[in-house]
């Protein structure tokens, strides 16, 4: 999925030297001239880190526009989306400049959290050194943090986690944040604004506080890509746009715009971006004067699916038809794509009920198949000579309770059996 910024009004782009000079000044800056206040530290930080964004957006390759740019999967607000399939890795790599900025501009965010413990300065701090891959680091001031808003600490330290891809930890640290939040940030983060139509979040809205508990917990569980990994990388990834997004306020965007409603629902729905592309369409300045026509575009993983449970199940989850556990990119109101498997595929399986007394038998036959090279619809054993899988294979049924309780499970290691 992509998503594009309709063209902005002309501007004049600051020389990448001179932005340069800017983001490279602070850290001396602060250390050598007269101790400044806390409001004077804080408008140094928002134009430093305002200045960065624009300097990463100068430092992007222009390319012509794509065929048929004007045309919009789905329009939130000023955010074109349209689902671009492979292309979605088709974005050029970052700069050293622009690393080297990213840097500095860390260091400045350093220095200034010695002088003024803020939650703006160590959210920016720990989003920059995410983005350097410091994670190390980004865990450590997480995790020692020091402000007041300690639920913030927790968030951080859990977005941290999360983009480490250790999932475990990571939900911990965010149910440490929702349980030390004010009223007001726990109502935002447990309603499904956003990745629920309207008419569901209504629904889920106008339930009792019990009730909506109970359905909030059983829909992230369910929504769990493969119960074979450890960790609901969903519900954690949904809490790390939440902290990108408070991030995000007040603040200078890579996508060039200022932070509005519409940016937060692109990024609560579809998540982060992998990377950032710029482009240009000469025709369409023709006949509106000096008009800036560059756009800049969001990228996303080009296996991104629908993976939230859908909503229309929620009341009663077990009817729910095997197609419908992961959407098609057109048909999903939400995206994800696990870091682990990205590139996930229906499983031919039967399933058998066994009354037991008061008891049930579940049994699960399962047999992976792939495509048989161009024949159509024919298809061949995964692990077969013609397959050509090789390695463990890892197997299991799981059977999830409604009301909470331990899931059961059974494990296997055969490539194809019964459970």
């Amino acid at each position: 999925m992509r998503t594009s910024i309709r063209p902005r009004d002309a501007q004049v782009i600051a020389v990448a030297g001179i932005v340069l000079a800017l983001l490279l000044a602070p850290a001396s800056v602060l250390s050598q001239s007269a101790p400044l206040d806390s409001t004077e530290v804080l408008e140094q930080m928002h134009d430093l880190q305002e200045d960065f964004e624009r300097y990463r957006e100068s430092r992007i390759p222009v390319e012509m526009e794509r065929a048929g740019a004007g045309y919009c999967d789905e329009r939130i607000g000023r955010i074109c989306i349209w689902f671009g399939g492979e292309e979605e890795e088709g974005f050029p790599g970052e700069f050293r400049e622009v690393g080297q900025a990213r840097i500095e501009l860390i260091r400045s965010l350093s220095d200034a959290f010695e002088q003024v413990s803020d939650r703006w300065i160590i959210g920016q701090w720990v989003n920059y050194l995410v983005e350097s891959r410091n994670m190390g680091e980004a865990e450590r001031v997480a995790t020692e943090c020091g402000i007041q808003e300690t639920w913030w600490c927790s968030a951080l330290l859990g977005y941290v986690l999360h983009v480490w891809t250790r999932y475990v930890p990571a939900e911990a640290a965010f149910r440490e944040a929702l349980a030390a939040m004010p009223d007001e940030e726990w109502e935002e983060w447990t309603t499904p604004r956003y990745i629920f139509s309207r008419d569901a979040e209504r629904e889920f809205n106008s339930a009792s506080p019990t009730e909506r508990d109970q359905k909030w917990e059983l829909y992230w569980r369910l929504s769990d890509p493969l119960f074979l990994f450890e960790g609901n990388d969903r519900l954690t990834d949904h809490f790390a746009r939440w902290v990108v997004a408070k991030n995000r306020e007040d603040s200078g965007v890579p996508l060039g715009l200022e932070w509005e409603e519409d940016m937060e629902e692109t990024l609560i729905r579809y998540g982060r971006n992998t990377g950032y592309s710029r482009t240009h369409n000469p025709g369409r300045s023709f006949g509106g004067g000096l008009q800036d026509t560059r756009r800049m575009v969001g990228h996303h993983h080009p296996k991104s699916r629908g993976y939230l449970f859908p909503e229309a199940f929620l009341e009663s989850p077990s009817d729910i038809p095997p197609e419908s556990w992961i959407t098609a990119p057109r048909e999903a109101r939400t995206w994800y794509a696990p870091p682990y498997a990205p590139d996930m595929r229906a499983l031919e399986t039967q399933v058998g009920r066994f009354r037991r007394g008061d008891q049930m038998l579940v049994v699960g036959a399962y047999r992976p198949t792939i495509p048989e090279g161009d024949a159509g619809g024919a298809v061949v054993a995964a692990w077969s000579p013609d397959g050509g899988l090789e390695g463990p294979a890892h197997t299991a049924l799981f059977l999830i309770p409604e009301n909470g309780e331990r899931p059961l499970s059974v494990r296997g290691s055969d490539p194809e059996g019964v459970l």
